[in-house]
């Protein structure tokens, strides 16, 4: 099985837009791949945030 890994930030939410329209595509393509989302902003030091 493949995997793969999305990484995006979720302010102004582009990111996850275009990570969401990436992942359907793929999913399309091969149904038996695994996706994670990860939302890097959540490993962000506060002040950042």
């Amino acid at each position: 099985m493949k995997r793969i890994i999305f990484s995006y930030v979720s302010t102004n939410s582009g990111h996850k837009i275009a990570a969401d329209a990436v992942k359907d595509v793929l999913q399309q393509k091969s149904p038996e791949t695994s996706f994670l989302e990860i939302d890097a902003l959540g490993y962000f030091s506060p002040a950042i945030k």
